[in-house]
């Protein structure tokens, strides 16, 4: 934050005591410790981004509220209101004017007697904000480190154009374009996210070179629920962005359904410590759709299911804990996302396919920090047009496909059948993979039925072409999935601290359907 006095009909910046302009630092805890080391911070329930000026007498302060703990985790985190006062010409150094709550809004700029007027909130319980009115005075003010982070540096955008060149490919006749997805995207809408909305539809423009972006925020999450006028804002910034051309911004929300975790002591309530949150990533078309809050649907998918096939969308899980059903509206599985690569451990995704359930890979930044694209992982859809009605169409199909972060184009088949769809076998199943990356690969990996079957050096190469018959076992349907592995280490930052580009890729599943 930079302040400016007005003399002789001219406003001019008045500088620290060392000549800086910036005289407040307001992104304690809102950009994560990246020097000398990472240090991931977690979300934060008060309001950074409004600094205040108050009077005392002759005097003019600069406040401002910044996370107490940066490192600590959203649900427990206390929040402190520093200032720094402006008098003679001169700053003070930075001072604590009080902490313990979040949400500090003034009750006026002036100071009387002595002290100035505070709503402060605590942390939400059971849906409800609680305030309360303190007086802050700046006798009882202490010193406190001006503590800012360091490594970060402005930078002007775009950085670079966007790449002209698309990949295709040839399906049924035609032509299929290869989009690039994030479809699991907050801003400050949601109770611990950065980022004002309309920044980040423009960082995934204009930084991310998304093609198509799901901007969804937390239904209902640490007792803050999503308002209606909130959701009705995030529709309207994507539908307005995506008129504008070089993104698709589709409206949508994170659901939360809460679940036994089992092993629960049955004295206490059913959920005590024992349940997560089995959430769900839910896309509309650009005309959107309801918003179901999950307390108010008594935590019943189903209900979920039928309002998002009625309008017409597509979801997919979230998180390395989720329970699957078996609704085709619930087209995939988030495998990889900015806080983890949930398919380093795949046994429940693994699971889910030898079930029986059909259902699509996808990846996500996840993305809390400002990232949207960049926070470690992607979808590549293929779909015939970058429109809201294709796009979806793809997503039901199962025409995508997820990395850690890469844009590694990767096409699998089955007996020339792309990736995602049954297709019947009698003798081999002949798999066919084309593979085209950024960095060089590996190798790949073939998986059948969760077991790894076969495995291709990559040799240093960009591109391969590779081609695996399969036996498989007579009147049985058996899924396939192809893993691509690249050169060099997968940079995956907890917390969406930087920009993260893994060295994973996965093919969706292909189902090879054998009759007895």
């Amino acid at each position: 934050a930079q302040v400016a006095v007005r003399r002789a009909g001219q406003w001019a910046l008045v500088r620290d005591n060392d000549g800086g302009a910036d005289v407040a630092s307001l992104n304690r805890g809102l950009l994560a410790r990246v020097a000398p080391k990472h240090v991931p911070t977690g979300g934060y329930l008060g309001e950074r981004r409004r600094p205040f000026l108050l009077h005392d007498g002759a005097a003019v302060w600069l406040a401002w509220e910044r996370k107490g703990d940066e490192t600590g985790s959203t649900p427990e985190l206390e929040g402190e209101l520093v200032g720094r006062k402006y008098a003679d010409g001169r700053w003070t150094d930075l001072k604590l004017l009080h902490e313990g709550g979040v949400d500090y809004r003034s009750g006026g700029a002036q100071a009387r007697k002595g002290a100035w007027t505070f709503a402060v909130s605590r942390l939400p319980r059971e849906s409800r904000r609680l305030y309360e009115v303190v007086a802050v005075t700046a006798a009882a003010a202490e010193s406190i480190a001006d503590d800012r982070p360091a490594g970060w540096q402005p930078v002007k955008l775009p950085l670079r154009e966007r790449a002209t060149a698309r990949r295709a490919i040839s399906e049924g006749g035609g032509a299929l374009q290869l989009y690039w997805l994030d479809s699991h995207v907050h801003s400050a809408l949601s109770a611990d996210a950065e980022g004002e909305p309309d920044e980040i539809l423009h960082y995934a423009r204009d930084r991310a070179h998304l093609d198509a972006v799901v901007m969804q925020e937390n239904d209902h999450m640490y007792d803050v629920p999503l308002t209606e006028t909130e959701f009705a804002l995030g529709g309207w910034l994507s539908r307005w962005i995506s008129s504008r051309g070089r993104i698709l911004a589709l409206p949508g929300y994170e659901w939360t359904q809460m679940l036994p975790n089992g092993g629960a002591d049955p004295a206490r309530p059913r959920f005590w410590r024992s349940s997560y949150r089995n959430h769900r990533t839910v896309i509309y078309p650009l005309k959107g759709g309801p918003l179901l809050r999950y307390p108010e649907v008594n935590n019943d998918i189903q209900r979920l299911y039928s309002a998002v096939r009625s309008a017409g969308g597509v979801m997919h899980t979230q998180h390395e804990t989720f329970s699957l059903g078996t609704e085709p509206v619930e087209a995939a599985i988030e495998v990889a996302a900015g806080w983890g690569i949930y398919f380093l451990n795949p046994g429940r995704i693994h699971a889910a396919l030898n079930a029986g359930t059909r259902k699509a890979f996808v990846a996500t930044s996840d993305s809390h920090r400002r990232n949207p694209g960049l926070g470690g992982g992607l979808t590549g859809v293929y779909a015939e047009d970058l429109t809201d009605e294709k796009l979806l169409e793809a997503y039901r199909d199962r025409r995508v496909f997820a990395t850690s972060g890469t844009r590694t184009m990767v096409e699998a088949r089955l007996n020339g059948i792309l990736m995602g769809r049954d297709v019947p076998v009698t003798g081999l199943a002949k798999l066919e993979l084309r593979v085209d990356s950024p960095r060089a690969i590996k190798r790949v990996v073939l998986v059948r039925d969760g077991n790894e079957i076969k495995l291709f050096p990559g040799e240093g190469n960009r591109e391969l072409r590779l081609t695996h018959e399969d036996a498989g076992d007579a009147g049985k349907t058996s899924w396939y999935y192809w893993r691509v592995e690249l050169d060099g280490p997968g940079a995956n930052y907890r917390g969406n601290m930087a920009s993260a580009e893994g060295n994973l890729a996965w093919s969706s599943p292909l189902w090879a359907v054998r009759a007895p």
